[in-house]
């Protein structure tokens, strides 16, 4: 969600070194190493991470049962001391735990909910069902791979908020000037919340769409 240009940072922002940033894995089950490897990343920027109980459960390929990755996620929102929510990764399931969520707990406790590819369908609840703030971000399986740019974009994001986005190598295929909220995510995940209760509202605005190794005649 873009960051109101009043000149002061929104609330949920302005964290500072020390601050804690809980995980949740609402989505598919992840590699032990790869999740260290993103652990120690999160840790260099300054942050703590807080790890709950449970979070490495698997059943089959998702990190437990639908309900308990719902709990994980609800118990970090109510934490006072948790500044952020950050996605362990993407894969598939996060769509699954929509119903188990306590989105008025989320209302009355806004912090950033952070993912990519499948917490798009969490991202979006976020905003439609709890205005709470939300950054199309890194999972931290993501950040041990993540191009430098990448970790020090998301902490400037956290830490100072964000005044201008450029895309230094984008091509515009019609020119033109538009207002709105910045709203989108995973091509696919939107996809499939078409026709659901957690259907996005897209109307007045500004949407973007990210996907890889989709062919042609799908985005079509």
């Amino acid at each position: 969600m873009p960051v109101p240009n009043t000149g002061e940072l929104a609330p949920w922002l302005s964290l500072k070194p020390g601050d804690a940033i809980g995980v949740c894995a609402p989505s598919g089950a992840f590699d032990a190493d790869q999740f260290a490897a993103g652990l120690t990343v999160l840790s260099k920027m300054g942050f703590v991470p807080v790890v709950p109980d449970g979070l490495d459960t698997c059943k089959r390929y998702l990190a437990g049962e639908d309900v308990h990755r719902a709990q994980i996620f609800n118990q970090l929102i109510i934490r006072p001391d948790i500044r952020a929510v950050m996605c362990a990764r993407g894969g598939y399931g996060a769509m699954r735990t929509l119903g188990f969520i306590d989105w008025q707990a989320l209302g009355r406790h806004p912090k950033p909910i952070i993912g990519f590819s499948d917490a798009t369908a969490l991202l979006l609840s976020a905003i439609q069902r709890a205005k709470a703030p939300v950054i199309h971000g890194p999972t931290v399986i993501s950040l041990a791979k993540n191009h430098p740019k990448t970790v020090q974009s998301l902490k400037s994001v956290l830490c100072d908020g964000i005044r201008e986005m450029t895309a230094s190598d984008g091509k515009t295929l019609v020119p033109g000037v538009a207002s709105g909220v910045l709203i989108g995510g995973n091509l696919s995940t939107i996809n499939h919340l078409t026709g659901t209760a957690y259907q996005p509202d897209l109307e007045d605005t500004i949407l973007f769409l990210e996907d890889i190794c989709e062919p042609a005649y799908k985005v079509d």
